[in-house]
Parts: structure tokens; C-alpha cells; sequence
């Protein structure tokens, strides 16, 4: 998603928590690019999906989700990682340092998502959190160091729909936390302390100075990364995969919704309905996206001659059926013409004042039924009626948008944009 939700929260800090996607972030720091396009041009991606796949550490790296936290000068960059064998919530976290370069570190977590969802701040300080410093090598492959940064003081600050951080919460949704740690000291992986004098990464991700050892005392290695702040970052929980959303959301159906979700006939628009949840999971929209699923799902059950796509009705003035000028037939004799108001109607809906105007105009929150189809409507070329909307007299929110073929053949896309919008009107 290109948008970004954003929560700005007084406390004794000031935070700024943004979700962003990188890809389409115009504004990211030299290291977190390089980061990214080192992941880019030296790791695969897993095969259908949007995620990297980081061959050495054997773990997906999600680029379209990540949690931007920022207070005074201190900034952070939280990545949320899966892997196929470990349910517990892992991040990669670059931490903006005092002399302005990033550090990074893999945050592992001793809990689940699910188990973060019923936990409160108390709870979460009666949990490990290991940090472990990263480098990269010179063919930009990803070096996670044995040496662990424990923090012994660890803040956590929650949030729900905008309301104010606190120390502990209780929440009718699941809230997010940021965690704050402090008096770190380094670790081992090998069952010992940091050798005497052991430091931690000093320069950003890319250089890393000291040598780490099995044999010192931690409690005499204290190290504070990032000044009095300490690590600070936002818990992010990766992303549900389409068959984790699938399996989730059917088994909340009912028998009949259930019926009709496993029915042959209905797999393009259940495909349509798992990729909207996917792209909706875990970001504001105007509508909670599994009610909003299964109210589409019973539309569709009482009116069988109405296949919704959801993914683009979110973003309509109306809920939309697309079926019958779907390009599924390359001798359709209306195949041009069905290609260039799927063109037009596409960047329509990217642009969110096309949604706006009807709310505002209307200030209605019932949305209409509407099918596009495109048709030879009376007239010819050079004049006649270039759009039609058909209403159903049993159910007025039930509506046929009919394009004319010729307005498709030739007019200019303006004149085709404004019939469209002419008759979503009537709808």
C-alpha cells in the first residue's frame, strides 16, 4: 500500500510511528536503500510473493511493511522477517545512532503474535528479547553476529486507534507496542559473556569493530548503542502469507457462506476476496475487512448474477461487478473496447478524490450494487447515448452501468471519464 497510517503520541517522548512500504517511500536514509537494494541484487525472491527470501539465514524479509518510529533525532527502521520453522515474532531493527548512521541488529522475541495480542506491558518485561548485531559482507550477503546485546531495562509503550502510549494496556483490539531498551550489555551464543573489552557495531551496518568471545562477564561489558534512548523500535508482526488469511477467514464462515466459498463456480471472486484481506491486513480502511468480506459474500448468495471484486470496490464509490467486461476471450469482438475502460476505470480508482466525491456529494454510507458492461447503445459514432444505467425495480441499489462501445472506439479519455462518473451518479 502506498499510504501510511500515522499516530502522533505525547508523552514524556514525543513519538512518531508511520507504517511505510518502501518501495514507494520518495525519502529513506543512504543505508536503508543500500540495505535494500543489497537485498534486491543478491538475495531471490520467494516464489508468488512480495517478500525476499535471505538464502544464508534461511528467512523472508518483508519490504512493503515496515514500521518507521521516530522521536527528536533518534530514528528507526523495523522489518518484519518469517520463517518457515519459528512462530515467534523476529524483526531486523536499524537504529539511527547519535554521530547520524544506522545500526542494525536481529530482534528476537520470545513470544508469538497471537501471544502479543493478549499481553500487556507487564507481561512483555517477563519475556527475553535478544538483540544480535549485523553486518554485511562485501558480496551483500547478510552476517547475523553470534554475540547477543542483552537489554535489562526494557520500556514498553502501547497504542490503539490513535489513543495515547501507556505502560500497560487494555485494549478492545490488539494494540502496538514499541519497545525501548537500555542498559545492554553483550552476550554469547555460545554459553558465555563477551570477552573483556568487546564492543559493539560502530559505524552503521556496514562495519562492525570489536571481537567477540565465550569466556567474559557480561555484567562488566555494559554498552549503550544509541545514547541515553537505547534500542528503540516498533514489535512488528509479519504479515499473514494469502493461504494463512484464507485458512483463517473460512473457517469464521457460516454453513451457507462456507457453501458458497467452496463452490467451483465462485473460486475467481474467493481469489479476489483472499488477495483484498491480504492487502488490507494490519491497515486502516474504511471498513473492518473480514465484515465487509462476508457482507459481500451474502450479497452474492442472495444475488447470483452479481460477482463482486472487492479489491477494486474498496476503492469505488460503489461495489463493484467487473465480470462482464473481463478480458478472458481474445476474439471478443468488444475486446479493444473492453481493455480500454478497464484501463480508465483502473486509474480512476487509484486516485482517491474518484471514492471522495460521492461521500461528499451524497454523504451517504450505503454503498450501491453496480455491473459494467459495455454494449452498441442506440446511435452511432457521432452521436447517441454513450452511457445508460439500468436500476433493478426490486432492489434500487442494484444497479447495470452500461458503456457504449463507440464512446470506447472514439472518444478522448476524458469524455469517457466523465460518462462513467455521469452515470455512477445515476447509480
Amino acid at each position: 500500500m502506498c499510504e501510511t497510517q500515522e499516530e502522533v503520541i505525547t508523552k514524556e517522548n514525543k513519538f512518531i510511528v508511520k507504517t511505510v512500504n518502501l518501495n514507494t517511500l520518495t525519502k529513506k536514509p543512504s543505508d536503508i536503500s543500500m540495505f535494500q537494494n543489497k537485498l534486491k541484487n543478491k538475495q531471490k525472491l520467494k516464489e508468488n510473493s512480495r517478500m525476499i527470501y535471505d538464502s544464508i539465514n534461511d528467512f523472508y524479509i518483508d519490504e512493503d511493511y515496515v514500521k518507521y518510529l521516530q522521536t527528536g533525532e533518534k530514528e528507526s527502521y523495523t522489518f518484519s522477517i518469517k520463517r518457515d520453522s519459528i512462530q515467534k515474532i523476529e524483526n531486523i531493527v536499524f537504529n539511527k545512532g547519535e554521530n547520524g548512521e544506522y545500526l542494525s541488529y536481529l530482534v528476537k522475541y520470545d513470544f508469538t503474535p497471537e501471544e502479543l495480542k493478549l499481553m500487556n506491558a507487564q507481561q512483555l518485561n517477563d519475556k527475553e528479547v535478544k538483540y544480535y548485531p549485523i553486518s554485511f559482507d562485501d558480496d551483500g550477503f547478510m552476517r547475523i553476529s553470534h554475540a547477543i546485546l542483552i537489554c535489562v531495562e526494557i520500556g514498553y509503550y502501547a497504542t490503539n486507534n490513535g489513543s495515547q502510549y501507556t505502560t500497560m494496556g487494555s485494549f478492545n483490539s490488539s494494540p502496538e507496542w514499541i519497545s525501548l531498551g537500555s542498559s545492554c550489555f553483550m552476550s554469547s551464543d555460545f554459553g558465555g559473556g563477551a570477552s573483556s573489552g568487546a564492543n559493539g557495531p560502530s559505524s552503521g551496518y556496514n562495519n562492525q569493530s570489536g571481537n567477540y568471545g565465550g569466556g567474559g562477564n557480561p555484567g562488566n561489558n555494559n554498552v549503550n548503542t544509541t545514547g541515553g534512548l537505547g534500542i528503540f523500535t516498533v514489535i512488528n508482526s509479519p504479515l499473514k502469507t494469502k493461504a494463512e488469511i484464507k485458512a483463517i477467514f473460512q473457517t469464521n464462515l457460516n454453513p451457507t457462506q462456507l457453501s458458497w466459498w467452496n463452490s467451483l463456480p465462485n473460486t475467481e471472486t474467493v481469489n479476489n476476496i483472499v488477495e483484498y484481506l491480504t492487502e488490507n491486513q494490519n491497515f486502516e480502511v474504511d471498513n473492518d475487512p473480514n465484515d465487509y468480506s462476508k457482507e459481500m459474500i451474502n450479497f452474492m448468495i442472495q444475488n447470483t448474477d452479481f460477482k463482486l471484486d472487492l479489491k477494486t470496490s474498496a476503492k469505488s464509490p460503489a461495489n463493484i461487478d467487473l465480470s462482464e467486461v473481463k478480458i478472458d476471450n481474445l476474439n471478443d469482438p468488444l475486446l479493444l473496447q473492453k481493455a480500454k475502460f478497464n484501463c480508465i476505470y483502473k486509474k480512476l480508482t487509484n486516485s482517491p478524490a474518484f471514492k471522495k466525491l460521492f461521500i461528499d456529494t451524497f454523504q451517504g454510507n450505503v454503498k450501491p450494487f453496480v455491473k459494467f458492461k459495455v454494449e452498441d447503445l442506440p446511435g452511432n459514432q457521432n452521436g447517441g447515448t454513450v452511457g445508460e444505467t439500468r436500476t433493478d425495480v426490486n432492489n434500487r441499489l442494484k444497479n447495470t452501468i452500461v458503456i457504449d462501445k463507440d464512446l470506447l472506439s472514439n472518444a478522448n479519455n476524458m469524455d469517457i471519464v466523465k460518462t462513467i462518473i455521469h452515470e455512477c451518479i445515476h447509480a
